[in-house]
């Protein structure tokens, strides 16, 4: 058991170095890594050790939307891939209004990226609560 929680914490790790990486097939391969970890976990059913609270208490302390959403390092493919990241905060009533506004300000990057947030913000909408909703249409 101890054993499973420290691979787990590794992984974590490995994400957030290949995330922070100045690389972008790294990046790549970083932001892949927490979908998988955060797929794993919804489908898991409890039977991880890694918890949803651990996860999210983990993505918020390494500030990992704010590497996604960075307005001098960001990259499409990076966003792309945000999606399950987002939507599973959402779901864990951890997705603030400061969040879903980083966000929405990064369509302001490029053209690509703006398609991508309208993406992520049309899929993750079942699952907001009234207060991204009103926030979205101010």
């Amino acid at each position: 058991e101890d054993w499973e929680k420290e691979i787990n914490e590794l992984n974590l790790d490995i994400a957030l170095l290949y995330t922070k990486s100045q690389y972008l097939e790294r990046r790549i391969h970083g932001i892949k890594l927490l979908f998988d970890i955060v797929k794993d976990l919804k489908y898991s059913s409890g039977s991880s050790l890694l918890t949803n609270q651990h996860m999210v208490d983990w993505l918020i302390k390494n500030k990992i939307l704010d590497i996604v959403f960075n307005p001098k390092t960001y990259h499409v493919q990076i966003v792309q891939r945000s999606d399950a990241i987002i939507r599973f905060l959402i779901e864990q009533n951890s997705f603030t209004n400061q969040d879903l506004q980083m966000v929405w300000e990064s369509q302001a990057f490029d053209d690509e990226v703006k398609k991508e947030v309208y993406k992520i913000i049309s899929e993750c909408a079942p699952v907001m609560d009234e207060n991204h909703i009103n926030f979205l249409l101010q």
